[in-house]
């Protein structure tokens, strides 16, 4: 009987554990955030190191059975339709999800001019280093003297946000703004950008519990000309001033 003492002991502590973790996981209850907070980290993580190791993985990316790929649905290409006289003449900036460039394209489909950069050459952020296999020009702006700004994204990483970098119509580098800008900008009369950005976040808002954690929150950076941060602005904050006029968010939790 002593024998069998420890054994079923050690499987009884393990079944309590068990079915504690069980609790937590589905009741949400302390120390869940903790918990949960830590396992998405270290999963991240851990698929970010097995890209990085794996060449093929990135070199792949944009190939038939990587995560960004699907079939054309023809096989035309070029201009495939054109009405002038239904037509917004005039040159047309493009930008591709799957490369670090923007074209300028005449209405006949010719390249006027390309602009093109490998980002992350010389990258300040040794934490979020991009992958230059899944890295791409999200949105672009042409200045009237051939400079360009461009938004940059990180496909492998969440916040997917990578940077902003203006060039010169040689794709000479005049300066990057690093922060996690993503999807649109706008450039302003005066030269100023205002663009979106995301970063994740890891308290809930009071009357807003109901959103999950780690979450993303928006915020709309105002940026230089000459490519500094003038100030965030908060569309949490934004939202929340909105829905109750004179109070901030209230953010709790781990």
């Amino acid at each position: 009987m002593n024998r069998l003492y420890k054994p079923l002991l050690i499987i009884g502590i393990a079944f309590g554990l068990f079915l504690g973790g069980a609790f937590v996981v589905l009741t949400k209850v302390f120390p869940y955030e903790y918990l949960d907070k830590s396992y998405v980290r270290i999963v991240a993580a851990y698929e970010r190191y097995l890209q990085d190791e794996n060449a093929e993985t990135q070199a792949s990316f944009w190939l038939p059975g990587g995560s960004f790929w699907q079939p054309a649905r023809t096989e035309q290409r070029g201009v495939t339709v054109y009405e002038p006289s239904k037509a917004y003449n005039g040159l047309t900036l493009y930008t591709s999800g799957n490369a670090q460039k923007a074209v300028l394209i005449s209405m006949d489909g010719k390249v006027v001019h390309e602009w093109k950069l490998t980002i992350p050459e010389n990258w300040e952020d040794p934490e979020k280093k991009p992958r230059p296999a899944k890295v791409a020009w999200e949105y672009a702006h042409v200045y009237p003297n051939g400079d360009l700004l461009a938004l940059v994204i990180d496909h492998g990483h969440t916040p997917i946000g990578c940077c902003l970098v203006k060039i010169d119509k040689n794709s000479k580098v005049i300066w990057k703004y690093i922060d996690n800008t993503h999807h649109h900008l706008n450039v302003a009369d005066d030269g100023t950008i205002y663009a979106l950005t995301h970063e994740m976040r890891y308290k809930r808002i009071k009357g807003y519990e109901q959103l999950e954690l780690p979450r993303l929150d928006d915020s709309l950076a105002v940026v230089s000309p000459d490519g500094k941060l003038i100030k965030k602005v908060s569309i949490v904050r934004i939202h929340y001033a909105d829905s109750a006029p004179g109070n901030d968010p209230v953010f709790f939790g781990s």
